[in-house]
């Protein structure tokens, strides 16, 4: 099992991410503590990074394409969704900072995808 497949509970990171606003403070646009919540609540209880990643992505996707069920952060420019796509690596470094192994490949897998 190579480093982007390697599953761990997914508990604490859930925590992290629902109460972001405690691991990244002074952010200016709660758009993106909005995006930890629903990255938190979209998350089975274990993943990998690349199912991470992947659930992150297709997160993205749905607000994109402009998907109501997703309450608060949907119905933005497209833009605003790309942009929050450039803050998963920093989400991922504050919420997986108890795993660095597993952030790093998150944040890896992150700039493979950034140059394809």
């Amino acid at each position: 099992m190579g480093q982007f497949e390697r599953v761990i509970s997914m508990y604490e990171a859930k925590q992290r991410l629902f109460h972001l606003r405690e691991y990244l403070p002074g952010e200016g646009d709660r758009l993106v503590y909005d995006f930890g919540y629903y990255i938190a609540y979209h998350l089975g209880s274990d993943t990998s990074p690349r199912g991470f990643v992947e659930s992150c992505y297709k997160i993205l996707e749905r607000l994109a394409a402009g998907d109501p069920d997703e309450g608060r952060i949907f119905g933005y420019r497209k833009e605003t969704y790309v942009r929050l796509r450039a803050d998963i690596p920093r989400i991922a470094g504050e919420v997986f900072e108890n795993e660095p192994q597993f952030a790093e490949s998150v944040i890896k897998l992150l700039g493979n995808r950034a140059t394809h």
